[in-house]
């Protein structure tokens, strides 16, 4: 049996109005493109992610709920935990063993740098320099259950940004 979680890196967020709190900040133009098309690309790639846990700060909330449209996610399992913001690698697998729901296969957790960049690097044996702002990394966990999953039980089987289709 095995669980997958895509960690989501936010879109693309603005630096427009300088008197935001870093946590407040919303999706840029940029990051308003990216989203959908992100969004879209997993579900045609991947099938649908059947539950969202995300970082409370704005950006990552607007770019969960693009994905939570494509997939058809439902308002309860779209859930939102803080300690995903300013979190590293162990907070998004916490978050996943902590929330995820045994009864879906896919979920997805929408975080931060530096702590995506550390997270990649966790699961594979080649270097991945940095996670760009939309960028996608499948994990897939030799796991019957969400609370299992560990950092020596995943391997990072897909990397995606938007880049690669733009």
């Amino acid at each position: 049996m095995e669980k997958t979680v895509f960690f989501i890196r936010h879109a693309k967020s603005s630096w427009k109005n300088l008197n935001l709190r870093d946590h407040d900040r919303p999706l840029n133009k940029r990051g308003k493109r990216d989203g959908p098309i992100m969004s879209n690309i997993i579900l045609a790639k991947e099938g649908p992610i059947q539950q969202i846990i995300t970082s409370t700060a704005v950006r990552a909330k607007e770019t969960a709920k693009y994905f939570a449209k494509t997939h058809g996610v439902k308002k309860k399992d779209f859930v939102e935990e803080s300690d995903i913001y300013h979190g590293d690698t162990l907070d998004y697998l916490s978050a996943a063993r902590v929330w995820g729901n045994d009864e879906y296969d896919q979920i997805a957790v929408f975080a931060h740098n530096p702590g995506m960049n550390y997270l990649a690097n966790t699961f594979t044996d080649r270097y991945i320099g940095n996670v760009p702002t939309a960028g996608v990394l499948k994990v897939v966990f030799d796991v019957e259950r969400y609370k299992e999953i560990n950092q020596s039980n995943g391997r990072l089987e897909a990397f995606y940004y938007p880049k690669m289709f733009l």
